[in-house]
């Protein structure tokens, strides 16, 4: 078993090795949670990397998205097999016969067929999830609905949506209500202003002749793409915290539920492979699987 010395030691030693700038890492293993951080968090400002930051956790925002999408499957309130349309009869994409096929487990494993993965930032004002909505009107398809995988941020965008929607509640608030607040997600961020609270991170990039890191000049994506991984920040502590709830078939180590079992069993077992070339194993609700059983 790792202890703290030693993952420190690794850590600083791999930082100095890939020219990085900070790393912040949190192990469990034996039933005990091991941290280490190094390195700096922001290389302009010279703030610290300690293992209370914040990072951006990108798209492992998909699994807090779909960890939503169940909580409401677990109330009766959606079924995986109802089509998007019934839940959001506002809803337009550039194939209207196909939108009428899309499913909601199709939103959350990559199967809908929807041909969307960003779009240009429109302004902090025009930057809401509800204003990504009608900007999917002109989205083709890559392949019918459920007849192959195409990972897809734009599927995971309207899912979120219909969270939000069918729960009259901000999809910010629905993250920090249902999942950070029961498994006591002390340092985690849904908002970016809440970032403000907490000792934040930001990335960089590193030049490739110079070997220097540059910090990034903006630091977030656009945030009407919030439920497919612009907005999430969190310690690795509690990334761990959200991991273990899932491992432990909805229920975090500190006794609360957070998703029933068959949920999150549900969440983990495969429900389509790649037709072609792709790169995972395929995906269960939310979780990419890789052909060794593990998930990411």
């Amino acid at each position: 078993m790792i202890d703290q010395e030693h993952l420190q030691e690794e850590i600083e030693a791999a930082l100095a090795k890939h020219n990085g700038v900070g790393v912040s890492v949190a192990i469990y293993q034996g039933g005990e949670l091991v941290q280490a951080a190094a390195g700096l968090a922001n290389n302009v400002s010279g703030v610290e990397m300690t293992t209370d930051t914040v990072m951006h956790i990108g798209s492992i925002t998909k699994i807090f998205n779909t960890t939503l999408v169940m909580q409401l499957v677990d109330e009766g309130v959606v079924s995986l097999d109802d089509p998007i349309s019934k839940h959001l009869p506002e809803l337009v994409i550039g194939d209207r016969g196909a939108l009428e096929r899309v499913t909601v487990q199709m939103l959350v494993n990559h199967s809908s067929g929807i041909d969307g993965e960003i779009v240009p930032e429109h302004g902090h004002d025009l930057e809401t999830i509800a204003h990504a909505i009608p900007r999917f009107a002109d989205m083709e398809q890559i392949h019918e609905p459920g007849e192959d995988c195409s990972y897809c941020n734009t599927a995971t965008v309207i899912a979120g949506y219909m969270c939000q929607q069918l729960t009259e509640t901000s999809w910010y608030d629905l993250v920090k209500e249902r999942i950070f607040a029961p498994l006591g997600m002390e340092h985690a961020v849904a908002l970016p202003e809440d970032a403000l609270l907490h000792r934040a991170s930001v990335g960089h990039f590193l030049n490739p002749e110079t070997k220097e890191c540059v910090r990034t000049t903006f630091a977030f994506l656009p945030l009407s793409f919030a439920p497919a991984g612009a907005t999430l920040m969190m310690s690795a502590k509690a990334l761990v915290a959200f991991a273990r709830a899932h491992m432990n078939d909805g229920v975090g180590d500190n006794g609360e539920r957070m998703l029933s079992a068959e949920s999150a069993r549900a969440m983990r077992t495969k429900t389509i492979d790649y037709q072609g070339v792709g790169f995972a194993g395929g995906f269960g609700l939310g979780w990419m699987l890789n052909d060794d059983g593990s998930c990411g």
